[in-house]
């Protein structure tokens, strides 16, 4: 969601000074028909309860949600890196941050994407469940973006050396 926030700031005062946008494991919108056909966060019917599990489950069971999310955002989900995480979840106020994840559903910056393209360098990453929709929606909107995959959504602490190199590559394509 963090991209959405610069990309919203794009939207309220420009984007003139902006080199370069980097989405890591988002989605341009909130809400479409069908998530595994749509780059977005939730579909509309909610048909594999992604949206209320990302909702509700935190304010029903914060800790078996916490757990859950931990043990998929990450590729090797040891006892003390989900106890770690899970303490980072835990600073946020469980009814904050189901009001963030159900506020995303109501966001769309699709347009704005579509008119950073050629303006400024864009890099989306993707996870193993999202990367032919990544691909497809950049492909069709955002043709100059770079699409990369991720393993999963803490790569860029997992695989830091990788990632860190992959990223200053793209750093370096934009530097004046």
């Amino acid at each position: 969601m963090d991209g959405l926030r610069v990309a919203r700031m794009c939207c309220q005062f420009g984007a003139d000074r902006l080199k370069g946008l980097v989405l890591i494991d988002t989605a341009p919108a909130g809400i479409g028909k069908d998530r595994s056909k749509e780059w977005v966060f939730f579909s509309a019917d909610d048909a594999d309860g992604f949206r209320k599990w990302g909702t509700q489950g935190v304010l029903t069971d914060r800790a078996k949600f916490n757990e859950e999310f931990a043990r998929w955002m990450v590729s090797k989900p040891t006892e003390n890196y989900v106890k770690w995480i899970t303490r980072i979840m835990n600073s946020t106020a469980s009814g904050t941050a189901a009001l963030l994840n159900e506020s995303s559903a109501y966001q769309d910056y699709s347009q704005t994407l579509r008119e950073l393209e050629r303006k400024t360098s864009l890099l989306y990453y993707g996870n193993p469940d999202n990367i032919k929709v990544v691909e497809n929606w950049a492909k069709v909107n955002t043709p100059s973006a770079s699409v990369k995959l991720l393993s999963k959504h803490m790569f860029f602490s997992e695989s830091a050396e990788s990632f860190n190199k992959d990223f200053d590559h793209y750093l370096a394509t934009i530097a004046p």
